[in-house]
């Protein structure tokens, strides 16, 4: 789970999500060029894009004096989570850039609100909508308590609470933020309330959460997907 966290915490950030899309909108892209795209210094680029190639989420390649920073292929090896975000943002980096929905509709595969759901969504929309996906799985609590739901069901607050070892001030906040996600409810079971996870969300959301809960269940019994470096 620590590795899932990671990923994400790198992937929440609008200047990394943008370097991504530079990146994977071309074939191989020098740092110094990254830099002057994103108007960096170039030791923070090589700073963030060095988190990235941590995780997998890119690779480099040294030429000369030169590093080349590139979007990896799918592999085998590579973690289930990190193989489908990178093919996932590639797909919708790809439908910007083209300004065309028969690949996919950007604005119903983003799920975005009403209100930012006419015209061709702007970067600013996109990069924050993917923030508040990603920010779902920031966090090892949250991925405590998803695991949990999806173990039990269902639960009440306090139970969630003994079993992970948080303050019930630190469960309401942590579930207050699955819930602004839609990704657990809560009901009313007898006067008692409760949560339990929600219906899976639809789109590219939807796929990102699939690929987590199917790196927790395994989890659950013992064998955690690590990655492999």
């Amino acid at each position: 789970m620590d590795f899932v966290v990671a990923v994400f915490r790198i992937l929440a950030s609008e200047g990394r999500l943008r370097m991504h899309r530079f990146v994977a909108t071309g074939s191989e892209l020098k740092i110094t060029d990254l830099a002057t795209l994103m108007k960096m210094a170039q030791p923070l680029v090589s700073r963030d894009v060095g988190e990235m190639a941590s995780v997998r989420l890119l690779e480099t390649r040294p030429s000369g004096v030169f590093v080349h920073a590139t979007v990896p292929p799918p592999r085998p090896y590579q973690h289930a989570v990190v193989r489908l975000v990178n093919g996932l943002l590639r797909d919708l980096w790809l439908a910007m850039e083209g300004g065309n929905s028969e690949h996919i509709n950007v604005r119903d595969w983003l799920a975005l609100p009403a209100e930012q759901a006419s015209g061709v969504p702007t970067w600013k929309t996109v990069a924050r909508r993917l923030v508040f996906f990603f920010t779902a799985y920031t966090h090892l609590r949250r991925l405590l308590i998803l695991r949990e739901l999806d173990r039990s069901g269902t639960c009440t607050q306090r139970q969630l609470c003994d079993t992970i070892g948080m303050s019930p001030t630190a469960t309401s906040r942590q579930l207050s933020k699955l819930h602004r996600r839609g990704l657990v409810t809560r009901l009313t079971d007898q006067g008692e309330e409760r949560w339990r996870l929600a219906q899976p969300p639809g789109g590219l959301q939807g796929q990102i959460h699939s690929a987590v809960m199917e790196v927790l269940k395994r989890e659950k019994g013992g064998t955690e997907g690590n990655p492999v470096h």
